[in-house]
């Protein structure tokens, strides 16, 4: 959520209470150890946790501990620990302040953004040569003709006229293509698209976003050109 850490070295998942109980201790001496070590939990709050074999109902360990935990997300279900030497005060104040929904209507006023000399080259020249291989692919793909008496389903009918040949289009983002082949390309314009968002409508930042389609056309002889 606007914040970058170093990728997590442990993973621990579907832990009962149970679990996380014995596990505390240990967690929480990494924790005090540092470096920066940021504890997340789902459903169950490391300060509040429970052995129910070793009758923990009213705190015990948990209590003995004395974790620091924000509930900043609890209507979800999510209780985060801030790294040792932040407090939970401190920790939810860096958080970005929450997307706010915009209308259809008001999305259809905006200004769409221009980002022009995005690629170089040698950049353009990986990006043509992938759409130029997915063109053909999804040509061979796309149905040779579609039915007025049975039912095409939505993909069908975009990839027929997406293989005509006055304007032909590819989807480079189909089956993670553009993720797998040029992902330090897509990274750079992701981080482009998400700079002029931030200086403009704020529409990407406080919340998830996806990459929802990629694509690649080729206009013929009466088009305007590619």
């Amino acid at each position: 959520r606007g914040r970058r850490f170093p990728p997590p070295t442990a993973v621990l998942i579907f832990l009962t209470g149970h679990g996380l109980s014995r596990l505390a201790p240990l967690l929480h001496r990494e924790w005090e150890a540092g470096p920066a070590l940021r504890l997340l939990t789902c459903v169950e709050a490391l300060d509040d946790v429970f052995d129910y074999e070793e009758g923990d109902l009213f705190g015990g360990r948990a209590a003995e501990l004395a974790w620091a935990v924000s509930r900043a997300h609890v209507d979800h279900g999510v209780f985060v620990v801030p790294p040792h030497g932040m407090s939970v005060e401190e920790w939810e104040a860096a958080e970005p302040a929450p997307r706010t929904p915009i209308a259809p209507a008001v999305a259809d006023g905006l200004s769409a953004a221009v980002l022009e000399g995005l690629l170089g080259e040698v950049e353009m020249e990986a990006v043509c040569e992938l759409g130029e291989r997915m063109l053909r692919e999804q040509g061979e793909e796309a149905p040779p003709a579609l039915s007025l008496f049975e039912g095409d389903g939505v993909g069908d009918v975009e990839d027929f006229f997406h293989a005509a040949g006055e304007h032909r289009v590819a989807h480079l983002h189909r089956h993670g293509a553009l993720q797998a082949e040029l992902p330090r390309l897509l990274g750079r314009l992701l981080a482009r698209v998400l700079d002029a968002d931030r200086r403009s409508h704020r529409l990407l930042h406080g919340g998830g976003y996806a990459l929802r389609s990629a694509e690649y056309h080729v206009y013929g002889v009466r088009g305007l050109g590619r």
